[in-house]
């Protein structure tokens, strides 16, 4: 299965994977995230569609229960149309998850070579960017390795650190 963690919002563009999904057979997706009025609209997709047996939406999933998820997906998507940072993709790196994404917003500056990356609004080359990890063995090694040297990037204790550098700046400004 596919998987895609964040809130369950428009911005996330999970309409757009939905429909690239359904250009596709036998792949499933699981959706992790807070639902919201958006919700309604790629359910109804789903039932228009003949998805419900192929898309999983689960809400509430404990902290400590997503890297079992990371870890038994395939690939890991996130077509997001705007991200301050991008948490998840970064989570699905940590646990060697190859990883396609939008090329939108911080995504490319936050994933670096770690991540094959698409233009949000174009279904065909989502399905096509999630057909060829999922079909090629050696391109998904790659991409994980990859991944595992960009992760590096971002130690949190260096996260942290700029964090409150960042709230310092603004505070003594």
């Amino acid at each position: 299965f596919i998987l895609s963690v964040g809130t369950i919002e428009q911005r996330k563009n999970l309409l757009t994977l939905l429909k690239a999904l359904n250009l596709t057979k036998d792949i499933s997706l699981v959706v992790v995230g807070k639902k919201t009025k958006y919700y309604k609209q790629l359910l109804q997709f789903c039932q228009e569609n003949d998805l419900m047996s192929r898309v999983f939406f689960l809400n509430n999933v404990p902290t400590s229960d997503l890297p079992a998820l990371y870890k038994n997906c395939n690939l890991f998507v996130y077509p997001s149309v705007f991200e301050g940072f991008g948490i998840p993709l970064l989570d699905a790196q940590v646990c060697q998850i190859p990883v396609v994404s939008s090329n939108a917003g911080s995504l490319p500056e936050v994933g670096g070579d770690g991540v094959l990356y698409f233009d949000p609004e174009n279904i065909t080359e989502i399905t096509e960017m999630i057909l060829k990890v999922i079909n090629d063995n050696q391109l998904s090694k790659v991409i994980v390795a990859k991944g595992s040297e960009n992760r590096e990037k971002f130690p949190w204790q260096n996260t942290a650190k700029q964090t409150i550098d960042a709230y310092n700046e603004i505070l003594l400004n």
